[in-house]
């Protein structure tokens, strides 16, 4: 059986056609939602390599935390121990909040770049979308 091959979206030219700027050498672009296949422009920002890797790193470790709560192994831990993971946690949580502040600013610089009336356009078209779909899951 012949596979049938996927379509592939060029998100960094919807990135630039959107914006009408080039990305920059040595940027990506982020799904926000985490999403590959949804290419509207307020999912996509452009960050530099190495801040989209320290998002990347941070959220998974965050994600960790945050999702785990305690592991059966953890709940044996001794007082000290549980602090540490407790400490550590709190430590993921306040560097992914840094990392999303700095990403923030790039989601900024997009919402600039492709200005406030197509701004409003996008959000109303994406607003539509969500009611005829019937609404976020």
């Amino acid at each position: 059986m012949k596979k049938i091959p996927k379509k592939v979206v060029n998100y960094r030219k919807i990135y630039e056609q959107e914006t009408g700027f080039p990305i920059p050498e040595g940027w990506d672009v982020h799904h926000i939602d985490g999403d590959r296949a949804n290419n509207n422009i307020l999912n996509l920002v452009a960050l530099p390599s190495e801040l989209h890797q320290q998002y990347h790193n941070v959220a998974k470790n965050e994600c960790y935390y945050s999702n785990s709560g305690m592991k059966p192994e953890e709940e044996q831990m001794t007082d000290s121990e549980g602090g540490r993971f407790y400490d550590e946690a709190i430590n993921e949580l306040i560097k992914f909040q840094e990392v999303h502040r700095q990403c923030r600013k790039y989601v900024d610089v997009r919402n600039y770049q492709i200005g406030e009336e197509r701004m409003h356009q996008l959000k109303g078209d994406l607003l539509r979308e969500i009611i005829r779909r019937g609404g976020v899951k």
